[in-house]
């Protein structure tokens, strides 16, 4: 998806997350990188937009640090905890 910000374009992805996770060490890190590879994710991207659904649970929306290119960027969202 595409997120404007300050009239650029940016990649951006949209995800549901807990807002006070029942267990408290779960994380939710997002990660870009401009091929598919298992290694070179880099930990990034701007917070911009967050609403809140109900009492524990939010939707959140990250854009890229980067305006969209020719180079494409692809996002994940890695979700750790025990």
């Amino acid at each position: 998806m595409a997120v404007v910000h300050a009239g650029q374009n940016y990649a951006g992805i949209t995800f549901f997350r807990q807002r006070n996770p029942i267990r408290a060490e779960l994380e939710y890190a997002v990660e870009w990188q401009t091929g598919l590879a298992l290694n070179g994710w880099t930990l990034g991207g701007e917070l911009h937009q967050t609403q809140i659904l109900e009492a524990s649970w939010g939707r959140v929306t990250y854009r890229d640090s980067q305006p969209l290119a020719a180079t494409p960027r692809f996002v994940r969202i890695r979700v750790t905890g025990e």
